[in-house]
């Protein structure tokens, strides 16, 4: 962005002045009025402009250590990274809870049967689409355990497949992807009480992106699908492909690694067959076997089963050890077209998570923003029946409106829009509040 300068209005002790502010300082200040950020996985959001380009969509890979317990040379933990990264997106919701027919379920064998609890959907046409997700909140109800079912069917309304998924974890956003196998119509049975804000039904996009050769796997970094960037921040070594020595040190003999180039100093590596004890090696303790690190970066590794460093270097051989790199290694991909879509946006990705940034709708902001500043100033209530006692001049909402108390209210009484509130506005008690201040 090139540097302008704005004459801006502002507010000095309760004065209106001219002050000269530069275009980087009000682009900064007022970019999250217009740019959103969303992370998890899945990652939601749903104030985004339709058919915005996504500014960035970063995908975290973490490296993945199979097994439990603490690695040792008796219970090898092996370590995996990625060769590559799937990131998915809905694409336009096909279908939401408000359309299902309550007291209806589809059974096992794939037939449309009575049942309280649940709803069943209509034939819902999904000719041409290879891949859809649903996505959908389990919330604390330990007493249900529900199931979603799904029938495929072929051009004439024929069963052509079903599938059956189980929605016991509580708490979370869960998605559930699969194929449709060709089928040009799909009914799926739900809970009832998934509500239209709970449960989404929306075909697939999906992201697919083989990293560079020379990145080999990668155990740590982020993938970047909107700017086609791979920024990889872990390497893997091979222990037994390197010279070791033994020496004592506290009083102890361990096995030191040489210089290992590039790595960052600190505690940030993995074993897949020694404990990360995360300490220098002039600290040892009593364990009898770890992995330790020096202040010169090399390791340090403490075994009493081998006596020699050339007994211990074989042993060492098919052993993993990553560890995060001091200055991260950068590659260059095809960026891939993402776009916002109006009304809800959900990305999920095979790895750990992803983190989206996108343009915000507008007219969204500013609503939701009104909202906001009505929730700092004013109790929500559920209806029209006062939960607290409110003095004049004090303000509450109620039915999605703001109102200023102009009589004493009790808590039990009722809310009288004309009588003891009226209507008015955050933008209203603000100009209000403006022309106060410079009376």
């Amino acid at each position: 962005m090139n540097e302008f300068d704005f004459l801006t209005v502002q507010s000095d002790g309760g004065r209106l002045a001219l002050r000269r502010r530069s275009s980087q300082d009000l682009a900064a200040e007022y970019a999250p009025a217009v740019i959103g950020t969303a992370a998890g996985n899945p990652a939601v959001f749903r104030d985004g402009a339709a058919e915005r380009k996504i500014r960035a969509a970063k995908v975290r890979i973490e490296p993945v250590q199979i097994g439990s317990g603490d690695p040792a040379p008796d219970n090898v933990r092996p370590i995996t990274g990625r060769t590559g990264a799937i990131l998915s997106s809905q694409f336009g919701n096909i279908f939401t809870t408000e359309d299902a027919q309550a007291g209806y379920a589809i059974d096992v064998s794939g037939e449309i049967c009575e049942t309280q609890g649940y709803a069943v959907t209509d034939y819902i046409d999904i000719a041409g689409m290879q891949t859809l997700m649903f996505r959908y909140y389990r919330g604390p109800e330990p007493w249900i355990t529900p199931h979603i079912r799904v029938n495929l069917y072929g051009a004439g309304k024929s069963l052509i497949g079903q599938a059956s998924f189980d929605t016991l974890r509580e708490d979370e956003w869960l998605i559930r992807q699969f194929d449709t196998d060709g089928a040009a119509f799909l009914r799926m049975s739900v809970p009832a009480s998934f509500g239209a804000d709970m449960f989404t039904l929306a075909a697939v996009g999906t992201v697919s992106a083989s990293f560079p050769s020379g990145a080999g796997t990668v155990y740590g970094g982020i993938f970047d699908a909107a700017a086609g960037t791979l920024t990889v921040t872990m390497a893997e070594i091979d222990p037994g492909s390197i010279q070791w020595t033994r020496s004592s040190v506290s009083g102890r003999w361990v096995f030191i690694s040489p210089d290992i180039a590039g790595k960052a100093l600190n505690f940030n590596f993995l074993c897949s067959s020694y404990p990360n004890l995360r300490t220098y090696g002039d600290q040892l303790t009593d364990k009898t076997c770890g992995l330790y690190d020096t202040a010169t970066n090399r390791f340090c590794i403490r075994d009493d089963s081998y006596a020699d460093a050339a007994a211990f270097k074989a042993a060492m051989s098919g052993v993993q050890i990553v560890y995060e790199l001091a200055q991260p290694l950068t590659y260059t991909l095809a960026p891939a077209q993402l776009r916002t879509q109006q009304g809800e946006n959900a990305f999920w990705t095979d790895c750990a998570a992803v983190e989206i940034e996108y343009m915000r709708d507008t007219k969204t902001v500013i609503e939701n923003g009104d909202a906001a500043l009505r929730a700092l100033v004013a109790r929500e209530e559920a209806g029209f029946t006062a939960t607290k006692n409110y003095s004049a001049g004090a303000f509450l909402t109620t039915g999605g409106k703001l109102y200023r108390v102009t009589a004493n209210i009790a808590a039990g009484g009722e809310i009288e829009p004309g009588t003891n509130v009226t209507a008015t506005t955050v933008g209203e008690q603000l100009a209000l509040l403006w022309a106060a201040v410079n009376s």
